[in-house]
């Protein structure tokens, strides 16, 4: 099972953020109930990829390999730049793709009144939602993929691993669905490029903050606030360009200590039980 660990990772991400939706919709259908709203923040979606980790490491180091997995949530970064990149870096990107989208619509770049605690309680639950997932995506898949790859492909990989598994319920969510939804194809291909650029824009982070769990999940999390324009025609192709463009930044400025070679032991390698 040792060197089929990615595929058997994949798949039981994937069963999971497709079997459940797909399940429930079918039941929903037999027996005549309204079914839950499914989005990408859906927590039996966003949390596909930790559960398949945790999974996979049970079986293949038992309990003390997945205790040994589940101590590296504790593996802050010293220093104030990564935090300053979380909660201003980071935000100052989303909040220039918000500028970029409201251009295009007037107006999008107001937050409503009577929205402010709907925003709060928003961005609480999202702190719950699609960062746990780092801890299979950046935590698992990532130094998996590390060993024979450097980190840009292996984040490009894993990104498209979490498209596969978002896919459904993107498709699934309300904005997508609905017949006035804006210039689908445009919508479709927006999400595969931001989430492959918030991909390495997350990769750079893991290794270049020395493996640090916690930190991809803060950032994944400013990330995913809900900026001003959120769910405007123009807010994720904005979304998407913004990305793109820092992760092609930090891929190059980066590049030196990203190369196969240049990655560190402990980053490429998840700790064995007995070790």
């Amino acid at each position: 099972m040792k060197d089929h660990q990615v595929a058997w990772f994949f798949g039981i991400a994937l069963s999971i953020a497709w079997g459940i939706p797909v399940a429930v919709l079918f039941l929903a259908r037999v027996f005549g109930f309204d079914p839950p709203v499914f989005s990408t923040s859906t927590p039996v979606v966003a949390w596909s990829p930790a559960i398949a980790a945790c999974t996979v490491i049970l079986v293949s180091r038992g309990w003390t390999g997945l205790q040994m997995f589940l101590q590296r949530l504790s593996n802050w970064p010293s220093g104030a730049a990564w935090y300053a990149f979380a909660f201003a870096g980071m935000p100052g990107a989303c909040l220039i793709a918000s500028l970029i989208a409201a251009t295009q619509e007037p107006g999008g770049f107001e937050v409503p009144d009577g929205h402010r605690g709907a925003i709060l309680f928003q961005a609480l639950s999202r702190a719950v939602a699609a960062p746990i997932a780092e801890l299979g995506l950046r935590g698992f898949a990532q130094p998996m993929l590390q060993r024979r790859r450097g980190a840009i492909e292996s984040s490009v990989i894993v990104g498209v691993m979490w498209i596969a598994c978002l896919l459904p319920a993107f498709a699934l969510a309300p904005g997508w669905v609905t017949p006035a939804s804006p210039a689908p194809d445009l919508q479709l291909a927006s999400f595969a490029v931001r989430t492959i650029a918030l991909s390495v824009i997350l990769g750079v982070v893991y290794n270049r903050s020395h493996g640090s769990i916690p930190m991809c999940m803060l950032v994944h999390w400013t990330a995913s606030l809900p900026y001003p324009g959120e769910g405007t025609a123009g807010a994720l192709p904005a979304q998407a360009l913004v990305f793109a463009m820092l992760a092609f930044s930090l891929g190059v400025t980066q590049r030196g200590g990203l190369r196969p070679s240049a990655l560190e032991h402990r980053v490429t390698r998840l700790p064995q039980a007995g070790t």
